[in-house]
């Protein structure tokens, strides 16, 4: 193939793959107002109900391969947008059920088709969706999916690799979903890691932001689309951490005060945790490279 990544290994591969699919669909998705995250889940949700079942959180977890955690989050935010209706399991008071609203199974609806169609030209080398291929390929790919993961290379908690990788992608991907789950056990129910992000800015600039500001460093620095942050803001207003000022201004109110300072005294002993005992000569270097990494991003997408 003419455009391998010579020396590339199968691992590294399927991960630019898979990152670089998120991406197109992250970005196809956005007229609709959903993430890749959240078209995963109520596609995998609408395929469920085909069969019969209104599956808990963690069986739509089981599903998709989502953290529970993560899959609960993306669920409240479904839910706020009216796509999705949780309620609990009269059988198991501890157990949400998960259904498709009538806008949430349009909007699936709608997302399938523009997924499909983008993922069959993402698949045009191989002939397409329907290419014989492809059929291979997605034998191959369900066949590694049913190989476990050898205990040999299972790493128990606490255990640092002594042969680290070199910064790339994947390890910068890692750090940062282990880092935000940490960060999310901190959230009261119905909060979301965008909304304290959110709150956070408010914070910096003295309690009181323009909309337009807010929505804007939400795009900027943490790469919501804009629908996703607007509604965001609109969460925030609705459960009164934020409140509307007079000239398209917001500010935090007490309750929102009170939340973001919790979370940062959280976040602060994570860090603590996290980055104490570590050389400052090596986290130095390390945000040399995560800072030229992000500029790097960041011209990327400005580019188009």
């Amino acid at each position: 193939m003419s455009n391998a990544i010579e020396g590339a290994t199968p691992g590294f591969l399927v991960w630019r793959l898979s990152m670089k699919w998120r991406v197109a669909i992250d970005r196809a998705l956005v007229p609709l107002g959903l993430t890749h995250a959240q078209y995963s889940l109520v596609a995998s949700l609408q395929g469920m109900e085909h069969a019969g079942l209104r599956p808990s959180q963690r069986a739509l977890a089981d599903h998709t391969g989502l953290e529970a955690l993560y899959v609960s989050k993306l669920a409240r935010a479904l839910e706020a947008a009216g796509l999705v209706e949780r309620t609990t399991d009269p059988s198991d008071s501890r157990a949400v059920r998960l259904s498709l609203t009538e806008e949430g199974r349009a909007t699936t609806g709608r997302a399938a088709t523009v997924v499909r169609e983008l993922v069959d030209g993402l698949l045009a080398p191989l002939g397409g969706l329907g290419g014989k291929d492809t059929e291979a390929f997605t034998e191959a790919l369900s066949a590694l999916l049913d190989v476990p993961v050898p205990p040999s290379h299972r790493f128990p908690r606490g255990v640092i690799m002594t042969t680290a990788p070199a910064v790339n992608g994947q390890v910068i991907g890692m750090a940062h979903y282990a880092t935000r789950a940490l960060a999310e056990r901190l959230l009261p129910e119905g909060t979301t890691f965008h909304q304290t992000l959110a709150l956070n800015a408010v914070e910096a600039a003295g309690g009181t932001v323009g909309r337009r500001a807010l929505i804007e460093r939400l795009t900027g620095a943490v790469k919501l689309g804009v629908p996703a942050a607007e509604a965001t803001v609109a969460e925030l207003t609705s459960a009164g951490l934020l409140e509307e000022r007079p000239g398209d201004l917001l500010a935090s109110t007490p309750a929102g005060d009170a939340l973001i300072q919790s979370y940062k005294a959280g976040v602060a002993a994570i860090t603590a945790g996290l980055y104490g005992d570590l050389p400052a000569e090596d986290l130095a270097a390390a945000g040399r490279v995560l800072t030229e990494v992000t500029a790097r991003a960041d011209a990327m997408l400005a580019a188009g």
